[in-house]
């Protein structure tokens, strides 16, 4: 394919970007290039949001909100921005069987980003540890000064944040609640942490969005006073700052699950 990843270009600049990924991982836990190069701009019937890559036995698969694939079903079309521009793509999608699970696989039936190692895992993950996780908040992103692949389209912000609370009563759909200012259009965007034992970052869940709280409108010459009541009983939506997620663990399962209905029973 034309343009693609793999090209000529992509192969000489491989080597480049994993002594930069290793060089990173030495010298500061934040994220390096084996994971900020796997993150992409996806655009659907909803809007816009972000998803990013995983390798399961052996194939990768696009990672993102379930939220972003509303009405979707189990296959269609998805764009992704590559190479500064928006490109069609055919795409089946993978769904955890719990509905709540925010969490959905696109199989796309190739690599569209790098496939260096990344460890899809909340093992090791423990309450107040920092983490971070990326996306195009707003539609926007950034641009770095490092080599990156052709035709990879644009770098996404980095936010970080802490775990205040794993919520495990549910087996089946595991909360991420993190202590973090996310924004519209993160929704489908990695959350990783610093392995320390391993010495490499892993992605532990997946954004799904942000709790809400509702603050008084209050006039001017109230701001000042807590004990102020609401005028006329109006309210806004404000941000709280506990933005949630989902284990990565359930989309696994998913796409196993998936691969094993569909290889032809033993003989």
């Amino acid at each position: 394919m034309k343009g693609c990843l793999w090209s000529g270009r992509w192969k000489k600049l491989s080597a480049a970007l994993m002594v930069l990924c290793l060089g990173a991982v030495l010298s500061a836990e934040v994220p390096t290039v084996n994971v900020i190069y796997r993150v992409l701009r996806i655009r659907t019937a909803v809007g816009t949001g972000s998803a990013f890559t995983l390798e399961v036995e052996g194939k990768q698969y696009l990672i993102t909100a379930r939220h972003n694939l509303k009405d979707f079903g189990t296959e269609g079309s998805i764009d992704l921005w590559i190479g500064n521009r928006w490109t069609r793509n055919t795409a089946r999608a993978i769904y955890p069987s719990n509905e709540t699970v925010d969490i959905a696989a696109l199989d796309l039936g190739r690599p569209v980003t790098v496939t260096f190692p990344l460890e899809p895992t909340g093992a090791g993950l423990t309450l107040g540890q920092q983490v971070y996780f990326l996306g195009y908040p707003f539609g926007l992103s950034t641009f770095g000064s490092v080599p990156a692949p052709p035709n990879f389209g644009e770098i996404p912000f980095l936010k970080s944040g802490i775990i205040s609370a794993l919520d495990t009563t549910n087996p089946e759909a595991n909360i991420l609640y993190l202590d973090g200012q996310n924004n519209p259009g993160f929704s489908g965007g990695p959350i990783v942490f610093w392995h320390a034992e391993s010495g490499l970052f892993r992605v532990a869940g997946v954004i799904s969005g942000y709790r809400n709280e509702a603050l008084p409108v209050l006039k001017r010459k109230d701001l000042l006073d807590p004990r102020a009541q609401a005028y006329e009983d109006l309210y806004t939506r404000a941000n709280s700052g506990i933005v949630v997620g989902y284990d990565i663990r359930h989309i696994l399962d998913a796409i196993r699950a998936a691969n094993r209905a569909s290889r032809p029973p033993a003989r």
